[in-house]
């Protein structure tokens, strides 16, 4: 019985757009494993998986398949999306066996592929043993209605769940082997690849549940309708369970430079004003220097700067109240032009503690301090202009 025109149009839509989308991480992953060490021993298994994966979702889409079989026979689309199974099931046994144990040896890893190929060549052998049919959207319950056949379809959720089991088994360890160390963000991590794994059991089960069923004579058609659904949120979660640590690494060094460029830009009057006072010249390879290796330097030259000012400056003793920038901003315009309207340098006669003016604060909050400073300073400069 063919399947209804839904969900053929639906397996359209979900597996050609999730064999994009496994591409894509694929591509993403391989481009991050040039290194070498653990971490890229782990990922380029992952590429290899995720690349599998977009395989095996793109010669599931009915519209390939159909091209598929009329160019090579009927159901071959099938054997390839059933034959990458074990294939994928061995780069999971590798992934979880470089994740526990850093590394994978050449016996272990000949042993894996050679089941996977073995298992590979008896999938065909059963496919090909198999009658032909004409598979419009079904992905399995048509092909179950012979022995082969369900043969061929339990061999495939049986490797897909064998190489799940061993990566929910690669999580508990990795949990339990960090136990309290292990950082919010690897929780989060295993916590969605473990769900992943458990919603691709449900898919292995699924299959397994619509092949028992059409080899009995009355195939579950309401299956059907999870089964792209399942598949494709599975992998989506193994997917961002494996990406999220280095996303969430790349998303906060992004957000840390950014505030530093910001911090820069906040920076630049006070610090510009104060260098040509003291007729510093801009370090050349400042401006194409890291955005927090340019806060820090520029923290330093405005130090020096304020230092230059000293004489000029009011010391602390001298004020009843804490300082306010708006203040402090005042007292270094007042003298940055009481300097250029002197003929003489000045030394500077006090140290960086009292000039910084908030020694007691962190760096990050003296960064913060003389920021705001900065600003006040802008905006006293740009009442000056206008």
């Amino acid at each position: 019985m063919p399947p209804p025109h839904t969900v053929v149009v639906l397996n359209d839509v979900l597996f050609s757009g999730a064999s994009l989308a496994c591409a894509l991480v694929a591509v993403l992953i391989a481009a991050t494993c040039l290194k070498p060490g653990r971490a890229a021993q782990v990922r380029r298994w992952l590429a290899l998986s995720f690349g599998l994966k977009a395989l095996g979702f793109a010669s599931a889409a009915p519209w390939i398949v159909r091209r598929v079989n009329a160019v090579f026979a009927d159901s071959a689309s099938l054997l390839i999306t059933y034959s990458i199974s074990p294939l994928w099931c061995a780069s999971m046994i590798l992934v979880a066996r470089s994740w526990r144990l850093g590394s994978v040896s050449r016996a272990f890893g000949f042993t894996v592929g050679g089941a996977a190929i073995g298992s590979t060549v008896a999938m065909i052998v059963l496919w090909w043993h198999t009658p032909r049919t004409d598979l419009v959207g079904s992905v399995s319950a048509k092909l179950a209605e012979t022995a082969t056949g369900t043969a061929l379809i339990l061999t495939y959720a049986g490797s897909l769940s064998i190489g799940l089991i061993v990566l929910l088994g690669a999580c508990r360890f990795h949990t339990d082997r960090l136990g309290e160390v292990a950082t919010r963000e690897v929780r989060t991590a295993v916590a969605i690849i473990s769900a992943g794994v458990a919603l691709d059991l449900v898919f292995a089960a699924n299959q397994a549940a619509k092949a028992l069923s059409s080899a009995h004579g009355t195939p579950l058609v309401a299956l059907e309708y999870v089964t792209a659904p399942s598949a494709i949120l599975a992998a989506v979660l193994l997917g961002a369970g494996f990406a999220y640590p280095e996303a969430r690494h790349r998303w906060r060094d992004a957000a840390r430079d950014a505030r530093a460029r910001r911090t820069c830009r906040a920076l630049t009057p006070l610090w510009t004003d104060l260098n040509t006072t003291r007729g510093a010249e801009p370090t050349p390879w400042l401006a194409a220097a890291h955005p927090e290796i340019r806060v820090y330097r520029m923290m330093v030259d405005i130090h020096d700067g304020l230092i230059h000012l000293a004489p000029l400056l009011p010391g602390v003793g001298e004020r009843s109240h804490p300082q306010s920038s708006a203040e402090f901003a005042r007292e270094i315009r007042g003298a940055v032009l009481q300097m250029h309207k002197s003929d003489s340098p000045t030394e500077g006669q006090y140290g960086f503690g009292e000039i910084a003016r908030r020694p007691d604060l962190p760096f990050d909050q003296q960064i913060s301090w003389v920021s705001s400073v900065s600003r006040e300073y802008r905006s006293l400069t740009d009442r000056k202009q206008t």
